[in-house]
């Protein structure tokens, strides 16, 4: 089973000042890879404009289809812990369904939707959808039983128990299982548009290895892992961050 081991959080966070210092490491280290491929790429045959549009275009695709994803995941990973009859029923179908070889879903996407982008965001949608909903079934089986106590103590039941107690409770595993998620989102994404023929990233991509210079397609790659990289600083470090304060002590 690929997701459905526990994820271990670190007991101890690192300081704010070490993790800046390691932000602007890698910051400059991608920088500075980028700068050297400029000087010896030619990077008149990359049409830089056409790059950034693709990619905002990708963009778009992971954004749909982690939203649709993290919904569903959601759905599947509350409704096999529901209770132990459902939960014998359902984890058997989830882990033989994380098992089958994602790519071979993109032949049935092109019956169904045609050469169009949803076959690039379903396809993604199945991608990004394991690691959550394992690591949100993990999370709520490990639901601290003091606390759901507390939690009845209180009258929490229904909606009110899901929003302020439930949910909470596996805000740190949900993260987790988004960051894996999304970052294998952006490593399938290449090859999704490259077999489905969609215009994105990851065809661009592949035209630049087809028609320019080994230079020019590691220049690519490299700008397009940068900007990979600042998406997750701007959006997944601060959302890590606070859920650390979500974390509760076994």
């Amino acid at each position: 089973m690929r997701y459905s081991h526990k994820i271990h959080q670190a007991n101890q966070q690192k300081s704010p000042s070490i993790q800046r210092r390691q932000r602007l490491t890698s910051f400059l280290l991608i920088g500075g890879v980028i700068i050297f491929l400029f000087i010896f790429a030619e990077t008149k045959t990359v049409d830089w404009w056409e790059f950034y549009r693709f990619f905002v275009s990708s963009l778009i695709s992971v954004v749909v289809a982690y939203i649709i994803a993290a919904v569903l995941a959601l759905i599947l990973a509350l409704g096999a812990t529901k209770s132990k009859w459902l939960e014998n029923i359902m984890l058997p179908i989830l882990d033989v369904a994380q098992s089958f070889p994602t790519f071979a879903l993109i032949p049935v996407l092109l019956v169904v939707f045609g050469t169009s982008r949803w076959v690039v965001v379903f396809f993604l949608v199945v991608t990004i959808i394991w690691p959550i909903v394992f690591t949100l079934i993990t999370a709520l089986k490990g639901e601290r039983e003091d606390l759901g106590q507390a939690a009845t103590i209180y009258h929490a039941h229904g909606i009110k128990r899901l929003w302020y107690f439930r949910l909470p409770s596996v805000f740190p595993a949900f993260i987790s299982g988004s960051i894996i998620g999304w970052g294998e989102a952006w490593e399938a994404l290449i090859g999704a548009e490259i077999i489905a023929k969609v215009l994105g990233i990851g065809s661009y991509l592949g035209k630049l290895g087809e028609t320019g210079s080994v230079w020019q397609l590691v220049l690519g790659i490299a700008m397009y892992l940068f900007l990979i990289f600042i998406l997750n600083q701007i959006i997944w470090i601060p959302l890590l961050n606070l859920s650390s304060r979500y974390q509760n002590e076994s």
